[in-house]
């Protein structure tokens, strides 16, 4: 999850754990795109929203077949004008965006503004070819929000596109999710499992954390040009410092 922020610089728990994703790796991880370019052999766009008291962080990524991707896009909501920032010193909030409003409807009215402008959005590929985003999650498991993403995910001009989400830790000791006993009206894949519409009337699926923060490590950990590697926007001569931010997040999850 984007929000999370470590107490203590990536750097210091590198030497505590061999195996954590090294900052200084990540941040060559360019793959000399500007932010918002789909590079060329990417096929689909996926998002993914977190919701918070006063922002809404998002990632955007571009998938070929076999997993290989970039995080073409990224921030918060409402846009900051600062380039390093964490929840408790954030500029721009969705108090002040939305002035006058409660909590559950300034999350509304920011998830709207926010999936509207991902989700219209006709994003380019390096060749000049347009794509839109095919599946956008959004944070439903913080339960004073949890109404609130359903009913944007149900009546929203995208609800198409857009689908709750939860997450399940699930343990090495605990049966995986392909062998939950199945429910009328459920998908499901590795790691995954897509319900029916439920009392809120809208699907939603809940994913398997572990499993995915450890594919999503996997692909961090895969050599840029080898199938499944996961790059970010950027410049190959860009400046070190151009991921500061989001490589300090990833890092801060072990």
């Amino acid at each position: 999850d984007l929000h999370s922020f470590p107490t203590r610089r990536s750097s210091d728990l590198d030497a505590e754990n061999s195996d954590a994703l090294k900052p200084a790796e990540l941040k060559t991880r360019l793959s000399g795109l500007d932010v918002a370019v789909m590079p060329l052999a990417t096929t689909r766009l996926t998002a993914m929203i977190d919701v918070q008291e006063e922002s809404l962080w998002y990632a955007v990524c571009a998938w070929s077949e076999d997993f290989t991707g970039s995080v073409i896009a990224y921030g918060t909501w409402p846009t900051q004008t600062d380039r390093y920032y964490t929840l408790r010193d954030m500029r721009e909030t969705l108090s002040r965006r939305y002035p006058g409003m409660g909590l559950e409807a300034r999350l509304r009215a920011g998830l709207i503004d926010l999936t509207d402008d991902l989700c219209s959005r006709a994003w380019r590929r390096e060749d000049g070819l347009e794509a839109r985003i095919a599946r956008c999650l959004v944070d439903a498991q913080w339960g004073i929000s949890t109404d609130v993403v359903h009913e944007v995910c149900r009546v929203s001009g995208h609800a198409s596109v857009l689908t709750p989400r939860a997450g399940r830790g699930i343990k090495a000791s605990d049966a995986p999710m392909e062998r939950w006993t199945a429910k009328p009206g459920e998908r499901r894949g590795p790691g995954w499992v897509i319900s029916g519409g439920g009392k809120r009337g809208t699907a939603a699926v809940m994913m398997a954390t572990n499993h995915w923060k450890s594919f999503d490590a996997a692909r961090l950990r895969t050599a840029i040009g080898d199938r499944g590697a996961l790059s970010f926007f950027g410049k190959l001569r860009s400046r070190a410092d151009v991921h500061d931010m989001l490589v300090d997040h990833l890092c801060s999850e072990r």
